[in-house]
């Protein structure tokens, strides 16, 4: 999986497939196919794989005490160290965007029947893993749009950001980490509002976002 996620960034998912990757692992074909049927397959298996380790990372600072609006700090700071630490995190999920996205829409699509899929990862389960032993997000709408706002425009960010870190350095003489650390806070500003004024505690009055 290490090696077809390498190959993958390189060459792109045209140019890989099930011989050349086994080439650069030195096994053979049928090795492969013991556990994977498809190129696809294994691609999909380093999708399931690296989802479910963004959010065992994200989690991975939760406690009991936190209220919303400090689980949200925290999520932002998970999904930024995560990305940061895995700088083909953005150029894979490229890849799998267009796939992703049409599996999404149709709603009979049967994440479970992947047999790569051994995380159980299924769109839409995001915010519940996140924030589920909090809340109840299906009680209250307007708190739902709000925190999957808020994901989506962290995630959609970070990607714009930092694939132009280079550009900004030469046009600017700023680092993308510098530029997103001011956008996200303005994020979490926002959020913060949007949570007390549906009547939401916002415990932390100051924060910071390490970088």
């Amino acid at each position: 999986m290490e090696v077809a996620a390498r190959l993958a960034l390189e060459k792109g998912i045209d140019g890989i497939n099930i011989s050349s990757i086994a080439k650069a692992c030195d096994l053979s074909r049928p090795t492969i196919y013991r556990y994977f049927k498809t190129k696809e397959d294994i691609l999909w298996a380093i999708f399931f794989q690296q989802a479910h380790q963004m959010q065992q990372k994200i989690a991975h600072d939760f406690s009991s005490d936190d209220d919303l609006f400090t689980r949200t700090i925290k999520v932002a700071q998970g999904m930024i160290d995560y990305q940061l630490q895995n700088d083909h995190f953005i150029i894979y999920n490229d890849i799998f965007l267009f796939l992703y996205v049409k599996a999404s829409e149709d709603i009979h699509y049967d994440w479970d029947k992947i047999a790569t899929n051994i995380y159980h990862f299924k769109p839409g389960h995001t915010i519940k893993n996140l924030y589920g032993d909090l809340i109840d997000i299906e009680q209250d709408e307007s708190l739902k749009y709000a925190l999957v706002s808020f994901i989506y425009a962290i995630s959609y960010l970070m990607q714009a950001i930092l694939r132009q870190d280079e550009a900004l350095q030469v046009k600017y003489k700023i680092t993308a980490k510098e530029i997103l650390n001011k956008q996200v806070f303005w994020l979490l500003e926002g959020i913060k509002k949007q949570l007390e004024d549906l009547g939401y505690p916002t415990s932390v009055k100051q924060f910071q976002l390490q970088l």
